[in-house]
């Protein structure tokens, strides 16, 4: 950034104050300017992406799904850190997560329901490279009409069906690599009305951000 500003600090300063003696008065000051408003841009960019989309309010608060160490490979708000941003609106803030160490080290790990509900939706046939995408699925919804979904479980891992009342907490499958896949993860997401939701994990009420490192406890 620094090298652009000072790039185009010379040519400015050509244009306005062309005498040497104003030059050496005016291009440090125009680079500075320059990288401050930059700083200040950065700053708010990252503010932002770091922030919690709507109302605190209106956020799902949940258990963690997973025990242990584990890494966000895609989470937040915009397309910047999070590949779901812009596709289907119901997954726009989904979250993928795989456990911190070798690749698919991933595969089999428990899955925990992060919220007690209703089950409405339980596929468990899927593999690799099946249709839909988000191969096996376990969806819970709430009370309230908070829908979560967990996907890419794997093959006839998942201990629950359709029309079970779940505990938030309790096993119900295992993490996989179903559907259109590129390694073993688990996908969460959470929606009302068809809508997008950001989720809250844990006590601490935790917002992922993508690359963190977390010691998820359901």
């Amino acid at each position: 950034v620094s090298l652009v500003i000072s790039g185009c600090a010379d040519p400015v300063a050509d244009l306005l104050w062309p005498t040497d003696r104003s030059r050496r008065f005016w291009i440090p000051l125009i680079q500075a300017l320059g990288l401050g408003i930059a700083g200040v841009a950065l700053l708010g960019l990252t503010l932002y992406l770091r922030s919690v989309p709507g109302p605190d309010s209106e956020a799902l608060r949940a258990h963690w799904p997973l025990q242990g160490r584990w890494r966000v490979v895609t989470a937040g708000r915009h397309r910047l850190t999070n590949y779901h941003s812009g596709r289907a609106s119901n997954q726009t803030l989904a979250v993928d997560f795989v456990i911190d160490g070798p690749r698919d080290a991933s595969l089999g790990q428990p899955v925990f329901a992060p919220i007690s509900g209703i089950v409405v939706r339980a596929v468990s046939h899927l593999r690799l490279g099946d249709d839909p995408a988000g191969g096996n699925e376990v969806a819970i919804q709430t009370d309230e009409g908070f829908l979560v979904t967990l996907a890419h479980l794997a093959t006839d891992s998942v201990l629950v069906s359709e029309g079970d009342r779940v505990q938030a907490g309790q096993e119900i499958a295992a993490v996989g690599n179903s559907g259109n896949a590129d390694e073993a993860h688990l996908h969460i997401q959470a929606e009302r009305g068809g809508i997008a939701i950001p989720i809250l994990f844990g006590p601490e009420r935790h917002w992922p951000l993508r690359h963190q490192i977390i010691d998820a406890s359901p």
